[in-house]
């Protein structure tokens, strides 16, 4: 695309009033199929690609709400970039895996909550993906506080009830890496128990009927010997609950 396109697409773009300015970021929606380079000068004329660079490293460059990694890729017409600021990209400490416009995959820290409770802190992982994105996000799943790991959101309505019904039908791979005190007996097994779900915490139980079954099974990776005590690499694949 030449320089004077570019221009001739901006002031359209300005004209239909397709560019918007929103708290956090910048959006403009594609009037003609081009590369990314071309629509962000576009919506910044007086950037260098240089700092379009920084930018895609940053992950502050999206496309239908997926995350973007080369200047080069070619856009449709009718597609939603959105430049996010810098100020908002690193203030809620996320550490983004993977998302689109459908779903977002985010590694949680341990001692965070998933979602905050009727009576616990506002600082939740799911508060800190709705300030992030600034948009609703819908829980499909949840970590326990202490569990660090890949948890998923949904974006959509659509993709919230696909995802539940996957994770309901257990078509869901969960798989854990987790340390033990001990060594088990057996290299590999299989572990049962029964949970309570009480509002956002789960409780075991030994009452098979107030319970719904859990079934886990675990692997040894690997042991060692920390000062006095034996430690074990788990590998822990859940079954159910």
């Amino acid at each position: 695309m030449s320089e004077d396109t570019i221009i001739g697409e901006r002031a359209k773009f300005v004209k239909d009033a397709r560019l918007i300015k929103k708290s956090g970021y910048m959006k403009l929606f594609l009037k003609a199929p081009m590369l990314l380079s071309e629509a962000l000068t576009v919506l910044f004329p007086e950037t260098s690609k240089r700092s379009f660079s920084h930018w895609i490293k940053g992950e502050r460059v999206l496309v239908d709400g997926a995350v973007m990694k080369r200047l080069n890729t070619p856009l449709e017409k009718g597609a939603e970039l959105k430049v996010r600021s810098k100020a908002q990209k690193s203030s809620y400490g996320l550490n983004i895996l993977f998302q689109d416009k459908d779903l977002i995959v985010v590694d949680k820290p341990a001692g965070i909550l998933s979602v905050k409770s009727d009576n616990g802190p506002k600082n939740s992982l799911h508060d800190r993906v709705k300030k992030a994105l600034n948009q609703k996000v819908y829980v499909v799943h949840r970590l326990d506080r202490e569990t660090s790991g890949v948890i998923l959101f949904a974006l959509s309505d659509k993709a919230y009830q696909d995802l539940k019904k996957q994770f309901f039908d257990r078509s869901a791979s969960r798989t854990y890496a987790a340390i033990v005190e001990g060594i088990p007996s057996e290299n590999s097994g299989q572990w049962t128990s029964y949970v309570l779900d009480d509002a956002l915490v789960v409780k075991t139980t030994n009452n098979h009927h107030m319970g719904k079954i859990a079934i886990s099974n675990f692997e040894v990776i690997a042991n060692s010997q920390v000062r006095t005590e034996p430690l074990s690499l788990l590998k822990v694949k859940l079954k159910t609950g």
